[in-house]
């Protein structure tokens, strides 16, 4: 009887650490601890698929550094060493991130034309530093002082309180009576 307390302990201690264990180990190779893991939707791509859409994210990473490019002259012509700072902060930023896109893209494409199964990865990798980008454009953005609100303040509306005492306003069927005084402190 002594035996089996100090059975049960042993067998819910090693049983806990076999638990973490594998817990472990089967996050690491899904991806939860590895961000360019392909995902799922990724997997099922096809090969003339992953051509088109990298084209398209090539495109757009692009356009989003030369429009960063195009706000740091619009913040050295505004004379504002902050926004120039900040700009070029994401300058360096964007033009690291576009030297890992084009060596992504061009594993990626001898990939899909030997058909290995490594334009997966390479792929991801590519979709993950087009999302970077994009962020760093819309932080660049912020930078200079384009509110991101545009649309959303657009179909905003203000109402005012009514003034209790104005004097263009008047009661149109009212009788001609005059409104009482206000206390005054000084008397």
């Amino acid at each position: 009887m002594r035996a089996l307390p100090k059975f049960l302990s042993s067998l819910a201690f090693f049983g806990g650490l076999a638990v973490l264990h594998a817990d472990n180990t089967g996050t690491s190779a899904v991806g939860a601890g590895n961000a360019n893991a392909p995902s799922a939707s990724v997997m099922s791509m096809s090969v003339s698929d992953m051509v088109t859409r990298s084209a398209g994210i090539m495109s757009q990473m692009q356009d989003d550094q030369h429009h960063i490019m195009f706000l740091r002259q619009q913040a050295k012509r505004s004379k504002d060493v902050i926004k120039v700072n900040c700009v070029n902060d994401k300058v360096v930023q964007v033009n690291a991130e576009m030297n890992i896109a084009d060596a992504a893209n061009e594993k990626l494409q001898a990939d899909l034309a030997r058909n290995n199964d490594d334009r997966f990865a390479q792929f991801s990798t590519l979709q993950t530093t087009g999302l970077s980008i994009k962020r760093h454009r819309e932080e660049a953005s912020s930078c200079v002082g384009e509110p991101e609100l545009y649309k959303q303040e657009a179909g905003t509306t203000m109402t005012r309180p009514e003034i209790p005492d104005d004097p263009t306003w008047t009661f149109p069927y009212a009788p001609e009576t005059e409104p009482p005084g206000y206390a005054s402190p000084y008397q």
